[in-house]
């Protein structure tokens, strides 16, 4: 029984070189440049971010890093798609990637929208701080860190373990000539609808961040600085594009929403790359004379106190 099946053919058929070349590059652009470029400026340079920011960045390069697996082994899947059948390679890239990321990659950045409405929260609140505030940081820091990779561990596990055991019978196809793909419904939906689900409650969060910046403008914009406000909105903006996107590709298959996970790591990237500290830290030979001319309210987002803004 090959694992291929027509229709898989007739869509890769329907989709150029172009196409495939396009979405590989966007995925190395983003994920395998651009955010390990951003994290070396924060671990190396005098530019401090919160542990949930890192991890966003991580998941994303570790999602182009599997979306790139049958490149990287010498896989034309636009002019030979027949020689990824039974591919071990291809197997992994169907469990990993198609399966795996998503899940792990929405509840990251859950985590970090998470994390700046807490902050938010705590900054509009007049309640004075909990002496156990630290610990409770501490332990919501390691669970919003750890859940992507648990999420990742159980849908890619259960993945696998369909393939072992179905291996005659549930096919693996090349999806839109872009990755290798297991075609089994159940799974997909679960996957697709977990993902939607925890992309729903990050920009219920998004709508909270906003709704309190406004009622509070007055008070606390300049404590969490007018650019951070444009940069959630732009981040949620892309999270709620992800939730709708989500519920179209349980019944419709569409590049639309491959390409738009493909520039994911680019728009991190920029949204968090124009901020003025990550700027001036680039600009390494001008003099450090900026730290006495800097705006009051940049400091609160480089700092990790509870009752110092919002780190990101």
């Amino acid at each position: 029984m090959s694992l291929l099946t027509p229709r898989a053919f007739d869509v890769a058929e329907s989709y150029g070189q172009r196409t495939l070349t396009a979405y590989l590059a966007l995925h190395v652009l983003g994920g395998q440049i651009l955010l390990p470029f951003l994290c070396l400026t924060f671990a190396f340079m005098r530019v401090k971010r919160h542990p949930i920011f890192f991890n966003l960045c991580f998941t994303w390069m570790l999602t182009s890093v599997l979306a790139c697996m049958m490149y990287y082994h010498r896989r034309d899947l636009y002019k030979n798609p027949s020689a990824a059948k039974g591919d071990s390679v291809c197997l992994a890239q169907a469990s990993l990637f198609h399966h795996a990321a998503g899940p792990m990659v929405s509840l990251s950045a859950f985590a970090l929208i998470f994390h700046v409405w807490t902050r938010v929260t705590s900054t509009v609140s007049s309640e004075p701080p909990v002496k156990v505030k630290v610990f409770s940081d501490a332990v919501r820091t390691t669970v919003l860190v750890v859940s992507p990779y648990i999420a990742f561990a159980v849908f890619g596990i259960a993945a696998s373990i369909i393939v072992s055991k179905n291996v005659n019978t549930v096919p693996t196809i090349i999806h839109l000539n872009l990755y290798c793909e297991i075609e089994h419904d159940t799974l997909a939906k679960v996957r697709a609808i977990f993902t939607a689900l925890v992309l729903f409650a990050a920009a219920v969060l998004e709508v909270g961040v906003v709704l309190n910046l406004l009622r509070k403008s007055s008070s606390i914009m300049d404590a969490v600085e007018r650019a951070l406000f444009i940069r959630v909105l732009v981040f949620g903006g892309y999270v709620l594009t992800g939730f709708l996107l989500s519920i179209v590709s349980l019944t419709t298959k569409t590049v639309v929403s491959d390409f738009y996970i493909a520039t994911v790591p680019i728009v991190v990237f920029v949204i968090f790359a124009c901020q003025k500290d990550v700027l001036l830290s680039w600009c390494f030979w001008k003099n450090d004379d900026t730290k006495h001319t800097r705006r009051p309210s940049l400091t609160p987002l480089i700092t990790n106190k509870p009752d110092q803004g919002i780190p990101v």
